[in-house]
């Protein structure tokens, strides 16, 4: 087995193992997802910076400062990092842009959270394949 030693490679091993628990987690208990979700609703303002701030913000300034790479599979962690950072900005300076605001937009579906891990899973194989490959 190989272990990373650059900075790339640790941030494409940790999303390699993080997004695949991640999302196998949403993948086969979407029901706890949804409660999750609704309980950071019902928290309103706090709920959005728990999600955004607390959780998405970082995972993407982690992604984003670490692993530029513009070719190859490492391409759509960093996309993947990109995004997660922008979303997490918007929602935090103007929730009702970023998903967050009244109305919360949230998945109304198990599938929905089934999709979510799956993608999820997707990118940590593409982390994988960046690694090993």
């Amino acid at each position: 087995m190989f272990f990373p030693q650059t900075p790339v490679q640790i941030i494409e091993f940790a999303a390699m193992i993080g997004l695949f628990v991640l999302g196998l987690s949403q993948a086969v208990r979407p029901g706890m997802w949804m409660k999750y979700y609704d309980s950071l609703q019902e928290r309103g303002e706090r709920g959005i910076v728990t999600a955004a701030g607390g959780m998405n913000l970082w995972l993407g300034i982690g992604i984003v400062s670490m692993h530029q790479v513009w070719s190859g599979a490492g391409l759509f962690l960093t996309i993947y990092g990109w995004a997660l950072l922008a979303k997490s900005a918007v929602t935090l300076i103007v929730p009702h842009i970023g998903g967050f605001g009244p109305g919360w937009v949230r998945f109304e579906k198990k599938r929905n959270y089934v999709a979510s891990g799956l993608m999820q899973i997707a990118i940590s194989l593409t982390a994988a394949a960046a690694l090993y490959l």
